[in-house]
Formats: structure tokens, sequence, C-alpha cells
């Protein structure tokens, strides 16, 4: 009768998963716990038992596909099939939120009217109410408010400000009256304008007495002035490529001093008139994100790129986006308002709140980063459908055999930064393939295939892997004809090391793996030769020299399972 019931149980399309507060639940642990529970039935945890639940994972709700938001709540069981999506809630959360104040911010925006300055404002008070406000984790009734740590930050480019930078330190948002939080924010951004004014004044009058006194001093004539050197200007300023940069380091490190067993995440309020250095920057930039467990994402003021843009400011969408999904954050190109009556999760709870290392075939696919802005050009100049040139091809670069067990092989993918893009079974569900995917530029990828037999036992250590690139024409052209043709461009040269040096670091990572897990099955990794036990040293120092030597009687070891080690 149970067998006839778990045929009948219908597929699950989301679950929703609360995780324990006492310590953070790495991402390993959440992948396990799907592939042990693949192609099993599941049901919710019922409200009593999460109260008192030791475990590392509760399930809050889970949805059948087609589900709809109006549709009442259900404790029915439902099976877990590869293309359920995961989405993980944690009971504390811990961000930093930095205020771009640079000065493409003091403009005004041509589509409201309004200064952006003022808007970085309005954005991170709609910010601030829409994570504050309790929800309805989806498919239940149950409301739900987790703690949230904040710190916020106001960056300026110019150096040397006397304001304070740090606005807000370590507050704990639900005990906070949200009004007046904002009203001392309010207050100290406006300090922050009226400090960037000053500079500003001053340098301005400074250039222009320079200039005055330069007509009014008799003798001097209009040659010799052009003569004189340039001066440089009286303010410091940081470059917008270097002020990205700045910003998620200041947030690395302000993160540190926020409660260590929480999900962190680092919330960009920008015009998005940024970019970063170069590809080196932007690397080491990622891997401490990722490494970190950080989840970074941007909220765009100011509109999107139009003709007559300010000054020639525009926004650098591109790369905001591809921050934000490879680091497991958001893009939010609007800040919404809320809908006070409604207690459903609203934008920014989904934005910053939720984490699935699935990710959707829309955010993978390379349209995604030809936005609106894109439109107003011509579309066989930008877009991948308009123009075959850039779409996305796939080149083979490796395949082997690892000896180690998919769910570590995985778990390290995931921990260098890669998403997983599907999971499937076959050949008649006797494999289990999973495909993961690294955001290595916006227009370059690296696709990780990794096949096992299914089901998955412990005491199976071989793990099928497949590693793709995935990129542009002219991106693989020059990755794969480097050897036989050089490139001039030292960035483009930059580039293609750093990419080739990223492939080799799979392999080096796969071969470590293979050696921590091969150490408990193989006696000759952990046992001690009885030479050693004996009191005969492993090494030994020649006379006159200062380089240890191999002792002769390991040296010349007979046990040839000890001599593979000399």
């Amino acid at each position: 009768m149970a067998e006839r019931q778990d045929h009948e149980v219908e597929e699950a399309g989301q679950v929703y998963l609360l995780m324990k507060e006492e310590y953070r639940i790495s991402r390993n642990v959440r992948l396990a716990w799907f592939l042990s529970k693949l192609n099993q039935v599941i049901r919710p945890t019922l409200k009593a038992e999460l109260l008192n639940s030791e475990n590392e994972l509760d399930v809050l709700s889970i949805l059948p596909k087609g589900w709809q938001p109006d549709d009442p709540p259900s404790t029915l069981p439902y099976q877990l099939v590869p293309s359920t999506r995961v989405t993980f809630l944690a009971r504390r959360y811990r961000f930093i939120i930095e205020l771009d104040l640079s000065p493409s911010t003091g403009i005004v925006d041509d589509s409201t009217g309004e200064m952006i300055f003022d808007e970085v404002f309005h954005a991170l008070t709609r910010c601030l109410a829409g994570l504050a406000r309790p929800f309805k984790v989806p498919g239940t009734d149950l409301m739900f408010q987790p703690e949230i740590f904040i710190t916020i930050l106001a960056y300026s480019s110019i150096i040397g400000l006397s304001s304070h930078q740090v606005l807000v330190q370590g507050c704990q948002l639900l005990r906070t009256d949200l009004d007046h939080f904002l009203q001392h924010i309010y207050q100290q951004l406006r300090a922050v304008e009226n400090n960037i004014a000053e500079v500003l004044q001053q340098q301005h009058h400074q250039a222009r007495g320079q200039s005055d006194g330069a007509i009014l001093c008799p003798g001097i004539t209009n040659d010799m002035l052009e003569d004189q050197p340039h001066r440089k200007p009286g303010v410091s300023m940081v470059t917008a490529d270097v002020g990205l940069v700045s910003m998620v380091r200041q947030g690395i490190l302000a993160l540190q001093l926020l409660p260590p067993n929480s999900s962190a995440g680092i919330i960009i309020i920008t015009d998005g008139v940024t970019s970063v250095p170069d590809v080196a920057v932007c690397e080491t930039l990622l891997n401490q994100l990722r490494s970190g467990t950080i989840a970074c994402s941007f909220v765009q003021v100011g509109g999107a790129y139009s003709y007559d843009c300010s000054f020639g400011y525009i926004p650098n969408v591109e790369l905001m986006k591809f921050i934000s999904l490879a680091t497991f954050g958001s893009y939010m190109s609007t800040y919404p308002e809320l809908d006070l009556l409604n207690q459903d999760m609203n934008t920014y709870h989904k934005a910053f709140l939720t984490y699935s290392f699935l990710k959707t075939g829309e955010s993978m696919n390379p349209e995604y980063y030809c936005v609106s802005q894109h439109k107003l050009f011509n579309e066989h100049l930008v877009s991948a459908s308009g123009n075959p040139a850039l779409a996305m091809r796939r080149k083979k670069h490796t395949e082997k055999e690892v000896h180690a067990q998919l769910v570590s092989v995985v778990s390290v993918r995931l921990r260098e930064g890669y998403t997983i893009r599907e999971v499937n079974f076959t050949k008649g569900s006797t494999q289990l393939e999973v495909k993961l995917v690294l955001l290595w530029k916006h227009n370059m990828r690296i696709e990780y295939l990794a096949v096992a037999s299914w089901p998955l036992e412990p005491t199976n250590r071989t793990t099928w892997v497949e590693v793709t690139m995935e990129g542009s024409y002219d991106i693989l052209h020059d990755i794969s004809c480097t050897m036989r043709k050089p490139i001039s461009s030292p960035y483009r040269t930059s580039v293609i090391r750093r990419f080739w040096n990223t492939l080799q670091s799979i392999n080096q990572t796969d071969q470590m793996l293979v050696h921590l897990q091969s150490f408990n099955s193989i006696p000759e990794h952990y046992t001690i030769p009885e030479s050693t036990k004996n009191g005969v040293p492993l090494f030994y120092i020649p006379p006159g020299s200062t380089t240890p030597v191999l002792s002769l009687q390991h040296s010349g070891s007979k046990d040839s399972r000890q001599s593979q080690f000399a």
C-alpha cells in the first residue's frame, strides 16, 4: 500500500529549507542534503517540530509544479526530482550596504528629474523597509522574520573627507525604530553631501584665484603661461574602476565585525558608473567573495542608458549583472515600492534573503547581459540573436576519471564559485549527471560535468569528469591559437594567461581531492614503517651540507609498498 502511494506522489517544483542557527551550514552540506533526498518522498516539517528541531536543515514548505501564490497551504508529501529548485533561508543575516556617492551621482536623472544622490537614499529606504518586514514562506501560513544585522557605509571617490564614512555599524534591524533610524541616516548623508560640496568649492576657488592672479600679474604673457606645466587639481579623487574594488574590499572587511554564524551579503546601491582595472583584480575580488560565501548584490539608481545621458555617465550593467550572478547575489535595475497590505515575500526578500545553487536557464543565457540599454544600438553589433558571430560556442578542454565521490567533487567546485546548471538522470536512471558552470567573464564560462553511477554509494569513488570552455568565437580563438600566433596586446595576453591558470587549477584541485580521499583507504598512506618505529630518522644532513637527505634504510627499502614514497 505504501509503495503504491509513493508512485502516486506528485513531483516537487520548489522546496524551501531553513538552516540551523547555531553554526553556518556550508555549501557541501546543502548539496549533500539535496543528493541524499533525490528521488525520495519528502514532507514539510510541522510548526511544533520547528521550534525544537536540532536538524541542520528543515523543510519549511514544498511547492508543486505550477503552484500559484493564491493556492492554499499544503502539507502533502512530494517527490524531490532533479528539476526541483531548492531555496535556502537562514535564521540570521549580516549585510553591508554600500552607498555609492561618487561624482556621477551629483547629476539630475533625466527620467525622474531628481538628483541621483537623493535617489540613493530613497533606494536605501525601500531596501531596509522591505528587509524588515515579516513574510509568509510560500506554501505555508508560517510568518518568518530572521535576525538581520547591517552596517551602512558611504563611499565617495574624494580622498580626505572629514565626514564619517561609516554611517551605522552592527545595527540589528528588527530592534530599531525604522523611521527614526532612517532620519539619522539622512542627517549623516546631508553632512557628507555638504562636506563634498565644501571641498569642491574650495578647489574651484583656488583654481579661479590662480587664474585671476595669472591675469593681474604684470609682465607675464599668455605664451609664458602656456609654457608652464599643467597643475594637478587640488582634490585627490579615486577613478571609477578602483572605486568598485574599494567598496567591495571595505565590505568584506566590515562583514568580519558582524556576527559570524550568519549568511553574509554586500548590497551596493549605485548608479552603475563603474568598472574594474583589469581581469587580475576582478578575479581576485571574485575569489575573495566566493571563498567567504559572500553574495554581492547591486541596486541600480538613475535608470538605464539614454542618448542624452548627462555628462556621458553610462551605467556598466554587464559588470553588475556578472558580479552578482557569479557570487550568487542579485541585480535590481529598479527599487520598487512595497505593498504594505501584502504579507508574501517581497522583491527584497527574494533578492537578498534566499540562496539556491541551481540557477535558472534565463540567467545563464548570454542574452541576459544584452539588456534594454543595448536596444538603443544596432542589435547586430551587441546581440547574439542578431549576430551569429557573438553566439556562445563550446570547445571541450579535457575529460578524465577522478577517483573520488561525486558529492565531494561537486562540493569542491561549489566552493570555487561554480553554480549548478542542471541535474539529470541518464542511461535509464543508472547514472547521475551534475552540470556546473563557472562564470569567468560575462562572455566566457567554464562548464564542469560530473557523472557517477546511481544510486550514489560511499564505496563508489569513481566520477567521470568533462571540462568544456564556453565563449564567443573571438575569445575561443584567442585561447586556442595563442601558441601558433602570439598576441601582441598585453591585456589580451594577460586575460588568456589567467584563464589557462584557472583551467590548470581545476586539475590540481582534483588531484588533491583524490589524495585526500584515498588517504584512509590505502594502509601505506598512514602506516608508520618499522624502521621509523625503531628510531631510525627519515632524513639526515651530511657533513658540510645543509640539504637533508633521505636515510639509506628508507631509500633502499625492500618493501615495495614503502619504496613508492622514497
